[in-house]
């Protein structure tokens, strides 16, 4: 084989795996959640299970899927790799699992700071523009991005079920990951965990409390303490400080009661106001209020008084803490997203529980679940138009609680629907809503991977997927596109599907971060003059190569340079 073959191969990220023993050993790849990180992280390898069973901060969720040792992984196989992520911000503490060919010998040639190289853990099958091949399961991925205390997160779901959850609970799905043989569900879990405290986000509102008693508001009207004659023996600086909201089905902000720790000699009072939004389709009952404890577990008050004509939630305490409002039982997620023109999102209905822990105390769970009785849903519609009109997007239902609304391809005025369905059944008539907002966001431009004696080039549209807070993903559409200076290659070109790459944008800082990765890979025989030999491959137009950066130009483009060895890659897109 000529230099020139060889060079043309490494550049095309290709992996040439032979296999020596015929027999494929089988890998069980666990799943775990450490109830720390509230993170999830999978494993292929025994003796690393055989360790996280024996620490209590790491549980089971009882997700499997069957996958193949390496080294006994046949050529139609992709390897797949691992690296420990530990930076500052915003990967503490993660990890990233890359396909060989695409992610992991790029992420390893670019010797990024703070990313340590596992090895490789597993092989699977890779779908084919997002679809899995017929006989096999189809493990899914979502992203979550790093906010509000908590480390990014990729979670990989066997169900589709538990994919609509992740994705409802504020992960980024990003469809199809791996290809395989047999898998199981996790199983649903409510256990409560401990979440992160919150940091203060907002301006404090302070007053000089007496015997007398008085009253407090927050800044945003939103929470008002009423402190009763005698609750305090002499006069006292009270606080509300609002806060970052780590509660499991929160409404809305969170507040710090200051001075932390004070007791009150007769119970104060804190009423929150509610509105529709809060109500997010439930009703009034589902609201409620809950504190943090010393050890990070949220509680929820049982007794709560509801006003639904002043639409506020009171409750009596004779202490401070960290405190909000929150929504449980049957609720439709996400109760609030975005969703780019055309682009279509799922909806699930989920259960919220709280167990009992006390007299007039319940345990708020971390992770809303698919209900574990049986209930079912009738009648979606967008604004009332039962399945949607074309100019508002349509709704489709997918199961007994979940349905997929697709966008109008379009942006409406306005540019918000509601998108609802009834609870069949029910004692009373219960009507659940999502506030879907219709955007238009994307991203164009190429990028080039080229070396002496070749080039390809793909010309992409980065189109919006949707928001996670500030963060926005985005998927590729376009062509990728080949030239062999030397073999002419056919076919020299392919399209690009939305799964053979990400762009994520965070528009929290300023200027804004990106980060991206992806690669649209081909077929191609390469049609060589003699006296060499004509041959075929797989050709890798290379967007990224899991590359970061900042946005610049007043956040406008996004562009950037990456040398790996012979090849460089040059990329530039603009908003």
């Amino acid at each position: 084989m000529s230099p020139r073959k060889l060079l043309l191969q490494f550049a095309s990220v290709l992996a040439v795996v032979v296999v020596l023993n015929a027999s494929a050993q089988p890998v069980t790849v666990v799943e775990y959640y450490n109830k720390t990180l509230d993170a999830h992280f999978i494993t292929g390898r025994a003796s690393e299970q055989s360790a996280l069973d024996g620490v209590a901060d790491f549980q089971r969720t009882g997700m499997t899927f069957q996958a193949t040792a390496v080294a006994t992984a046949a050529a139609s196989l992709t390897k797949i790799c691992r690296f420990y992520i530990s930076v500052a911000t915003p990967y503490v503490s993660s990890h990233f699992y890359g396909r060989q060919g695409i992610d992991c010998e790029s992420i390893r040639a670019q010797n990024l700071a703070g990313f340590s190289w596992e090895d490789y853990d597993f092989a699977t099958q890779q779908p084919a523009a997002g679809v899995c091949p017929v006989g096999t399961v189809t493990i899914f991925r979502g992203f979550r991005a790093a906010a509000n205390g908590k480390t990014s997160n990729h979670r990989y779901s066997a169900s589709q079920a538990t994919y609509d959850a992740a994705v409802a609970s504020g992960y980024i799905g990003e469809g199809a990951a791996f290809c395989v043989t047999a898998a199981t569900a996790a199983t649903p879990t409510t256990v409560a965990v401990a979440t992160a405290v919150g940091t203060p986000n907002g301006t404090a509102i302070s007053a000089s409390i007496g015997p007398s008693g008085g009253t407090l508001t927050s800044a945003d009207g939103r929470l008002t303490l009423t402190v009763p004659a005698n609750a305090v023996a002499n006069s006292t600086t009270l606080s509300i400080q609002p806060i970052s909201n780590a509660a499991p089905g929160a409404t809305g902000s969170a507040y710090r009661m200051l001075p932390d720790g004070q007791t009150f000699a007769v119970p104060v009072k804190l009423s929150f106001a509610y509105d529709d939004q809060s109500l997010r389709g439930s009703d009034p009952d589902a609201l409620g209020v809950v504190y943090q404890n010393g050890q990070g577990f949220w509680r929820s008050l049982k007794t709560v008084q509801r006003d639904t004509v002043n639409h506020t939630l009171t409750v009596s305490t004779s202490h401070f803490s960290d405190w909000t409002s929150h929504l449980t039982g049957l609720q439709l997620q996400p109760g609030e997203a975005s969703v780019a023109v055309g682009k279509s999102i799922g909806l699930l209905l989920v259960s919220c529980n709280t167990y009992e822990v006390g007299e007039d105390l319940q345990s708020l769970a971390l992770a809303c679940v698919p209900p574990f009785l049986t209930a079912t849903t009738s009648g979606w519609a967008v604004n009332g138009a039962p399945g949607g009109v074309t100019g508002l997007g349509l709704v489709a239902k997918t199961s007994g609680i979940s349905a997929t609304y697709t966008a109008p391809a379009t942006k409406p005025s306005p540019n918000r629907v509601i998108v609802s369905a009834e609870l069949v059944g029910a004692a009373k008539k219960t009507i659940f809503a999502s506030n879907i907002t219709i955007i238009d966001d994307s991203w164009s431009g190429r990028a080039t991977a080229t070396t002496e004696f070749f080039r390809q080039t793909a010309d992409i549209k980065w189109t919006l997927l949707r928001i996670n807070g500030n963060v926005s993903a985005y998927q590729p559409s376009g062509t990728a596109s080949g030239v062999d200076f030397h073999c002419p290659i056919t076919p020299a070109s392919a399209p690009i599907s939305p799964g053979d790459g990400i762009l994520m944008v965070d528009y929290s800082t300023d200027p804004p971060t990106w980060s991206g990765a992806g690669a649209t890979a081909w077929s191609a025989v390469h049609a060589c003059p003699a006296p060499e030999v004509s041959y075929s491959d797989q050709v890798f137009s290379i967007f990224f190569g899991s590359d970061t950066g900042v946005v610049s130009a007043g956040g406008t483009t996004i562009e950037g340079t990456n040398v790996q060895g012979p090849l460089t890659i040059v990329w530039k897109f603009t908003r």
